[in-house]
């Protein structure tokens, strides 16, 4: 039996995306013409649109002067405060303010005439009563800021390029005339309130001096800076009051040493405070007699003439010594009593000018009271005028920004933008070439891959040159039965091909 072994078709190996994409090369480059077409289609179609961009500075300090507010003095806004000045360039104050100064009611494109359907259906409410359809003039702003800076970029998209640069360049003025008009109307609302507020702290003001004047001629109050000096002549009376005493104290001390001394005879015990000359030769006399008499008495007999005379002389000092402390005693009364006396006059006026501070406290209380009414009156009528002053000066404050760049007509048209579009046409037919490339191949037989892998090697292989043929020999006859066998092997052969 003959056995014919078959070759793996080429519909069993797996081809890669090349070959499947040079195969299917005509749906991919259908695709990406359709794709490229539609984009120029879109190009043509669409309407053009004009950018016109200027630029703004904001004042930091928002057209205020420094130091001008006194409530809040100095006043410099951080970034959200920024970022809100920022957020009115496209609110519906300024957004109609622009409308008029343009004129765009009589715009088609902003007048609300060219809405589409999927807009009426998305907004069916909006600016139905205005002429002018500010969703579309805000959606035609682009508000950009540089980060950490106060310069404010502003970008206006329009079918002319005129209108473009007039809007563009009518926004900011827009924006300066509505924050001038708004810190006017609010500063002629808070100038009314100040005014009304001043006139009613003047007349409290009025009513609570006249209210100190009649208290002090009642109580005979010509000025309160004697009634406070009334404490200071209490505490020097009072210190005035401790050293007479000590001095009363002192001389008291005095008499009774001299009493003392009276009563004993000697001067030895005697202080600092009441020696003296007198007293000092008195002591040493004194101190000599007694020594002398003491001696005499040791040797000599009692009548003995120079003991008698030594004794003579001792009795001699003593009453010098009684006389002189007699006239101490009275300087020492003299001195008691004057101390004395003084320390009772001052502890008088003490309690006198004690009396006389506590009327004069009770007096000057409901004073201090009235007084310090009219100061904090006083003082909230200066803060409102000031406030007035300062409400006074902002109609002259300089604007909240300044135009650093103007906006001009635009040449070409930013919007559609030709090379974005070709760009996103040809990926999008690209992808869907290759996307329905794929499929058509997940989706076709496996004969007909055979059939083109078969021409592919067909164009590939070199010719094969024709086989010699061989002589043919002599068929050998064989028996019917043979050749019966022989033909249903030759099927089964072809069978297996």
């Amino acid at each position: 039996m003959r056995t014919i072994a078959r070759e793996p078709s080429r519909a069993d190996a797996t081809p890669n995306l090349l070959e499947i994409v040079w195969r299917r090369k005509l749906t991919v480059l259908v695709t990406l013409l359709v794709f490229l077409a539609g984009g120029i289609l879109y190009i043509l179609v669409t309407p053009p649109r004009y950018l016109a961009s200027t630029s703004m500075l904001i004042d930091p300090r928002l057209g205020k002067t420094v130091g001008a507010d006194p409530l809040t003095p100095g006043f410099m806004p951080d970034a959200s405060t920024i970022d809100s000045q920022i957020k009115l360039f496209t609110s519906q104050t300024v957004l109609s303010r622009v409308a008029q100064m343009a004129k765009l009611k009589d715009v088609p494109e902003f007048n609300g005439s060219q809405r589409s359907l999927l807009q009426r259906l998305l907004h069916p409410g909006s600016d139905l009563n205005q002429d002018v359809d500010l969703r579309a003039l805000e959606d035609a702003i682009t508000i950009k800021r540089p980060e950490r800076t106060y310069v404010v970029g502003i970008d206006v998209l329009a079918s002319n390029p005129t209108l473009a640069a007039e809007i563009a360049n009518d926004i900011p003025r827009a924006y300066i005339e509505d924050q001038i008009s708004s810190r006017v109307d609010a500063a002629r609302d808070d100038s009314s309130f100040v005014k009304d507020k001043l006139a009613t702290l003047s007349n409290q003001l009025r009513e609570a001096e006249e209210k100190v004047e009649a208290y002090k001629v009642e109580h005979n109050i010509i000025d309160t800076t004697g009634l406070r000096s009334n404490e200071q002549q209490v505490a020097d009376l009072t210190k005035a009051l401790g050293d007479a005493r000590a001095k009363e104290s002192d001389a008291k001390a005095a008499l009774a040493e001299i009493d003392a001394m009276a009563k004993s005879g000697h001067l030895d015990a005697i202080s600092e405070a009441l020696r003296s000359p007198t007293i000092e030769r008195l002591r040493q006399s004194q101190a000599e007699t007694d020594q002398s008499v003491a001696r005499l008495s040791m040797t000599l007999g009692p009548d003995h003439p120079e003991l008698k005379e030594a004794q003579a002389r001792a009795k001699e000092v003593k009453s010098l010594i009684r006389a002189e402390l007699a006239r101490l005693k009275l300087s020492a009364q003299q001195d008691y009593q004057v101390a004395h006396q003084h320390e009772r006059q001052i502890a008088s006026g003490v309690e006198k000018l004690k009396s006389q501070s506590a009327d004069m406290n009770r007096a000057i209380v409901p004073l201090e009271t009235l007084e310090r009414n009219v100061r904090l009156l006083r003082a909230s009528f200066d803060h409102f005028s000031k406030v007035d002053d300062s409400l006074a000066q902002q109609e002259g404050d300089t604007p909240p920004g300044r135009v650093i760049s103007v906006a001009r007509p635009p040449i070409s048209p930013a919007r559609p933008k030709k090379s974005l579009v070709g760009a996103i046409a040809f990926a999008a037919g690209l992808f869907f070439g290759l996307a329905a490339a794929l499929f058509a191949e997940s989706l076709s037989p496996p004969l007909e891959q055979d059939r083109f892998f078969e021409r592919e090697e067909a164009l590939d292989e070199p010719p094969q040159p024709e086989p010699v043929p061989r002589p043919r020999a002599e068929p050998r006859r064989t028996p019917p039965r043979a050749r019966t066998t022989r033909r249903y092997w030759d099927d089964d052969d072809d069978l297996y091909a």
